[in-house]
Order: structure tokens, then sequence, then C-alpha cells
């Protein structure tokens, strides 16, 4: 039986490059782009406020208009988010109008790129059977399918670091300064997206200069030029948030607000969720919870996280590992999800499982089945690790875990395809001793 399906594989005829980029674009919008079909013309998670309004802004002509951010504390007066996203957004509304299922459209198409771009990063790194499996889990994958219909960063986020890690993997090819440049570019528009990415640049710049095959001169020039333009590219969000805030921050200004957060619930005695609950019904003392907001503020970005790591070290860890577990997390956690809708419920839960779960497990035999490629494969173990340790310090969502599932999915195709030669070898030596 093996014999007939190793053969039956054999015998399929191989696509032109061409045939195969149209054939996963296709089918990947085509299945994204029915799902859509059957959602409404509105926004699903309140976070889509904060985006639609800043697009809606700038086709007015008043920059990025006032947010919606951080509103319980304050920090509401200007937009303190980043600008990919809206600017997105309002590059399609100036065309088609306020319309959310175009929108979901031209997502459908950058959700089918990343099909694509799997199956390139799978085909550079392993081989071209590695490539097409991955391409082929991508498309059927079912939270992949599902972000394409959220108004939300995530799918654009998700393009620019496939973009960005395809560039980085062609670097070890070329010796030009092309695709450091192309890498720097979209690891700038990635940031610009969601700064999560900043965990990433540590990552990438030991992976260049640790795991890549060239001349030492030639790394560090590549090193040099990655990171020089993304930091270029970051200029000009980083001058805008120095004149709107009076703040030298290349992200969103209201990031150390996110540190507050994290502060006040290390120091609670109780289990508090500022990212569930207001202020008013967090259970912290009003007059405690204003000197920590005195404290935090008063602090430089180094210090804040220096605070929140020492000044409760055993609370802090513990807290740590709990949100660096809850990252891989097989399934939705609805205590986690501010909006309660239809997609909280046990059919959905049940599908992470069934999708996700075998994702993570293959991913794993991918990564030890990997050996001959370690070097180049590293880079997609970085990029992983670099989101799980950034957000525990943080919190941690099931959705945060898509940006970088492409990658556990190429992993997850290689330890697929590992696993399957073991059988068919398992298979074809017990048949060899029993002729014997």
């Amino acid at each position: 039986m093996l014999k007939k399906l190793n053969l039956f594989f054999r015998k399929i005829p191989e696509l032109s490059d061409r045939r195969l980029f149209l054939l996963i674009l296709v089918s990947a919008f085509t299945i994204r782009f029915a799902y859509t079909l059957t959602l409404e013309n509105k926004w699903y998670y309140y976070d889509t406020v904060h985006w639609d309004k800043a697009a809606t802004s700038i086709l007015n002509g008043e920059g990025f208009g006032t947010g919606y951010y951080f509103s319980a504390l304050g920090f509401d007066q200007e937009y303190s988010l980043e600008p990919a996203y809206p600017v997105f957004l309002a590059g399609i509304y100036g065309v088609f109008g306020r319309n959310f299922t175009i929108v979901r459209i031209f997502q459908c198409l950058l959700g089918a790129a990343v099909c694509y771009l799997a199956y390139l990063i799978g085909s550079r790194l392993f081989n071209k059977n590695t490539g097409l499996l991955a391409a082929l889990i991508a498309t059927f994958y079912p939270l992949h399918i599902f972000i394409a219909g959220m108004v939300y960063p995530t799918i654009l986020f998700t393009f620019f670091i496939a973009l960005t890690i395809l560039c980085l993997l062609k670097i070890a090819d070329h010796t030009g300064s092309l695709y450091p440049a192309l890498a720097g570019l979209f690891l700038a528009l990635a940031t610009q997206c969601i700064p999560i990415i900043f965990a990433f640049y540590p990552f990438a710049a030991f992976w260049m200069l640790v795991f890549v095959k060239k001349p030492n001169l030639q790394r560090w020039k590549h090193c040099f030029v990655i990171f020089f333009v993304a930091l270029l590219g970051l200029t000009p969000w980083t001058v805008r948030n120095y004149l709107v805030f009076g703040k030298i921050v290349p992200i969103r200004a209201a990031f150390g607000e996110e540190l507050l957060k994290v502060k006040v619930m290390v120091d609670s005695n109780s289990k508090v969720d500022l990212y569930r609950n207001d202020i008013q019904n967090s259970g912290i003392d009003e007059a405690e919870f204003s000197r920590q907001v005195a404290s935090m503020q008063s602090k430089g970005f180094f210090a804040k996280v220096k605070s929140i790591v020492l000044d409760n070290p055993g609370s802090f860890l513990r807290r740590y590992v709990g949100e660096f577990l809850h990252f891989w997390i097989l399934y939705p956690d609805p205590e986690r999800v501010k909006t309660k809708n239809q997609f909280l419920n046990t059919f959905t839960k049940w599908v992470s499982i069934v999708s996700f779960g075998p994702v993570l497990i293959f991913s794993i035999i991918g990564i030890l089945g990997s050996k001959p490629k370690q070097r180049q494969s590293m880079l997609l173990v970085f990029v992983i690790l670099s989101f799980a340790l950034s957000y525990s310090f943080f919190m941690t969502q099931t959705r945060y875990r898509i940006p970088i599932e492409p990658y556990m999915i190429v992993l997850a195709a290689c330890g697929l395809l590992v696993v399957t030669r073991r059988i068919f070898g398992f298979a074809s030596h017990h048949r060899l001793a029993k002729n014997e």
C-alpha cells in the first residue's frame, strides 16, 4: 500500500513556477474570500475603531487624528499607535470608500500571498516538497483564514514579516546589498504594523553574524545595511511622535503605559487584568494605583523595565513563565478576549485544537530533523522564540501566534516529511527482511 502511494506521488507532473504561483494564490484567495462572505460589513473587535478612525482622519486631512487608546488612563489626546495599518486602510477607503468588505478582499490577497511565501521559504530552506506541503497547510489553516476577515493589522504584519524572512534567507546566496536593504525595509514596515517585532531585531543580527556562511566583513556589512535601512524607515514616525508627544519613540507613543499595566499586574496581590477590566474594577486601591502611575511615569524606558522585573522578581518570574506557557495554548482563551461574539464557541475551540496541535508537534519534529539545514532553519526558530519571549513580558493570546505560524507550518511540513520517510524506510526494510 505504501509503495503504491509513493508511486502515485511520483507520477504527479511537476508544475512550472508560474502555474504553482497561480494555483497557490487562487486556491488560498478563494477559500479566504468564501469565508469573508459569511461576515457582515462591520468590525467584530473593538480595537478596529482605533485604526478605522485614524484612516478616516487621514483622508479628511487631519493627520492621524485623536485616539481612543488608553482612554481610561487619560492618554487619548492624539493617535498613539503605529501608522502602517491606518495608511493601508486609508488607501483602500480613498479609492473604494469606507467598506470593510473591500478591505477583507485585499486582506484575502495578502493571506494568499503569505501562503505562497511559505512555499518559497520552505523550498529555499529544505526542498520543493516541503514548500508545497507548507503552502497546502497554510492554505487551509483555519486561524489564517479567520484573520483575513478581521479588520486588524495582523495579516499585513504577517505579510511583511514573511517578506523579511525570505529576503534574509536570500542574503546567504547573494553578495550584493539588495536583499539586506529589502530585508531592512520590510522589517521597518512590519515594525510600523505591530512593534513586538522589535524583539526579533537582536535575533536577526545574531543569526546574520553567526549562522550565515559568509566572510566576516561581508556579514557585518549586510547586518549594518539591514538595520540602517530599518532604523531609517522608522525615522519619520519617530519625528512625528516627538513633535506630537515630546517623546523620542519609534513605535507607539503609549508604549510606556503598556509597561505601567505590566507593573500593576506584577505588584498586585490579586489577579488583575487591566486589559480586560477598567481601572475602577481592577481591585487596586485608588491611592496605590495613583502612586504607581506617578512612579512609573517619572521613569525612563529602561528604568521602567528594571522596576517591573526587579522590584518584585518572584512575582514577575511566576507571571512571565505562566504567560510563556499560555502562549502555546491550543485554543483561544475566552477570558482574554474582550469582545464576546460568535467566534468563541466549542466548535472553534476544537477546530483550533485539531489544527494547531499537529502543527506544534510536527514543527518540533521538523526542528530536530532539519540538522542538515540547521544554520538557515535557525532563523525560523529565532523569529518564533522572539514572539513567545517578548509577548510573555506583557500578555499572551492565541492570535498573537498568527504572524509566526507560517514558520511553524514550514517546520511542521519538514517534520511530517521526515516522519513519512522514516515510515517508508521502515516498511521497505521490513519487506526486505521478510523476503530474506
